[in-house]
């Protein structure tokens, strides 16, 4: 799908209408029908929610990686490389560094995105070295947070931290990890 979505001129991973036209693109280059359905507005806002969610997590965890790499980071990556990681490992592990949360909020007002913690605004991460995880997709769920330091944080806040932003899909009858925003702590 990406080799398709550049030859067309794209960039990055495909979303929405877009992502449809190029799987009935290959879907005719092999000859397969491609299934037609109409889909209900619930459900078309329930995916639209979590492509935003989505999208507002990513910017949040490239500017992160933008924060790690500047000067600000010097300390944090003095951290990584004590605990084995050079830039390579860094770099390859999508490692970064949250900046305040005044300024994720800001950046994602920019960028036309909810400014909450569903969007990845998460003020008890303010100086942690940040680990994305992601599905098997490579879609962006959360955040795990480490504080750089050797001594737990004098503010009372844990040394690692994970948080995680609610899941747009419609009310489930069980609750899962992804329902509500949590904060976990080891």
């Amino acid at each position: 799908m990406q080799y398709l979505r550049r030859l067309c001129g794209g960039v990055g991973s495909a979303k929405g209408q877009d992502f449809v036209a190029i799987v009935r693109e290959l879907a005719d280059l092999a000859g397969v029908r491609f299934p037609e359905r109409e889909l209900t507005q619930e459900v078309l806002a329930v995916a639209e929610a979590r492509a935003a969610k989505r999208a507002a997590l990513e910017t949040v965890f490239h500017r992160c990686q933008e924060e790690l790499s500047s000067e600000r980071g010097t300390a944090a990556r003095s951290y990584l490389r004590e605990r084995g990681l050079d830039d390579g490992a860094v770099r390859d592990l999508g490692l970064g560094l949250y900046p305040s949360v005044g300024e994720i909020r800001s950046l994602l007002a920019a960028a036309g995105y909810d400014t909450g913690e569903n969007e990845g605004a998460w003020g008890k991460l303010e100086d942690f070295v940040t680990f994305p995880w992601h599905d098997e997709y490579g879609h962006t769920l959360t955040v795990y947070g480490r504080r750089p330091d050797k001594q737990p944080p004098r503010d009372g806040r844990p040394k690692t931290r994970r948080c995680r932003a609610k899941d747009p899909s419609p009310v489930r009858s069980t609750s899962t990890a992804h329902d509500a925003p949590t904060d976990e702590t080891s």
